[in-house]
């Protein structure tokens, strides 16, 4: 995994909390909006902060497995995280 930080840090969306927060919203949040992009499935979800900023997750899946490729955070149209995917290993 690789991640570039581009702006301060907000709360929920550090580079330590980005792949849990992607992996939370695509289990259990319902997507905003949803495409194709390159190839890849693009599946946006959007949320409001308690101060009323507004915040979007651009995340991109191949499309036969839906494993995670990469995904961008931005906060009021600015890009403030992006990360991605090298490698993924799955345990069970």
């Amino acid at each position: 995994i690789s991640l570039d930080a581009l702006l301060p840090e907000v709360a929920g969306y550090s580079p330590m909390d980005a792949l849990h927060g992607v992996l939370e919203d695509l289990r259990s949040a319902e997507a905003a909006q949803y495409g194709e992009e390159n190839g890849l499935l693009r599946v946006e979800y959007r949320e409001t902060l308690p101060d009323g900023r507004q915040t979007v997750k651009s995340v991109l899946l191949a499309p036969e497995t839906l494993e995670l490729v990469a995904a961008e955070c931005y906060l009021e149209d600015s890009l403030i995280l992006s990360l991605e995917i090298t490698q993924m290993e799955w345990r069970t």
